[in-house]
């Protein structure tokens, strides 16, 4: 869900730039146009969405590995048994 959050932003960010050109250099404020904030806030959004990735993996994908690991050690052993 956080890449699919993260590539919208991104995919959002492009429609603006290439259709509301407009929109996008209107000041903020301060000389900060609008097209400069939204891509400066691109990198906190990039950054939460691997943090939220490599959360994820850790507390689900992880778990399910190293069983998965256990478990071909364990029929090793027993196929060099026999």
């Amino acid at each position: 869900m956080a890449t699919l959050t993260a590539l919208g932003y991104f995919v959002l960010f492009l429609l603006l730039s290439a259709f509301a050109p407009s929109f996008m250099t209107s000041e903020v404020s301060g000389g900060l146009s609008t097209g400069l904030l939204l891509g400066l806030l691109q990198v906190p959004v990039t950054c939460l969405a691997i943090w939220l990735y490599e959360h994820t993996a850790r507390l689900r994908v992880d778990p399910l590995a190293d069983r998965i690991r256990e478990l071909a050690a364990v029929d090793a052993r027993r196929g060099a048994v026999r």
